[in-house]
């Protein structure tokens, strides 16, 4: 097993722990200071200083990253009972992820996704409309709501366009 006491460099900074310490870029200026090679930022930290800052503050800072959009996590709400999420909420946070990425020239290296290939009707919008009123008709996840097949296959479309950019 690796001492990690020896050589400090390996470990992975979880922004969260020490959000007391500083906003994100000034965490990410002493993980560079300290040549600390790993940062994991949260959330609501790279919200508060914005996406174009937090990707200008880890590239400077030279530290390997690959920047990944999770959509689906902070756009969840409750709408007729049933805890749903948005289509156009998803897609707005994919363009505002892939423009600050283009405006940083750093790569959008990935995107999490929840769909399945089943015609459920957990998630709002798309180019059928899925209306809160609808939602009851095959909410089927135990979990967290999910694209339904058509819009997957719409999100997947503009995600293309959005890479092709």
């Amino acid at each position: 097993m690796r001492d990690f006491s020896a050589d400090y460099r390996w470990l992975s900074i979880n922004t969260a722990t020490v959000r007391k310490q500083g906003d994100f870029t000034a965490i990410v200026e002493a993980c560079a200071r300290y040549e600390i090679r790993a940062v994991s930022p949260w959330r609501d930290q790279v919200a508060a200083v914005g996406l174009d800052r937090a990707v200008r503050a880890v590239r400077d800072a030279k530290h390997p990253v690959v920047w990944v959009c999770d959509p689906m996590h902070a756009n969840g709400f409750v709408a007729g009972g049933h805890k749903t999420r948005h289509f156009d909420a998803i897609m707005g946070e994919l363009e505002g992820f892939f423009t600050a990425c283009r405006a940083e020239r750093v790569w959008p290296g990935g995107v999490h996704l929840e769909y399945t290939g089943e015609d459920v009707t957990e998630c709002l919008g798309g180019s059928e409309e899925l209306a809160v009123e609808q939602l009851d008709h095959r909410y089927e996840t135990l979990c967290d709501p999910r694209l339904n097949a058509r819009q997957a296959l719409d999100l997947a479309f503009r995600l293309a366009e959005l890479m092709r950019r």
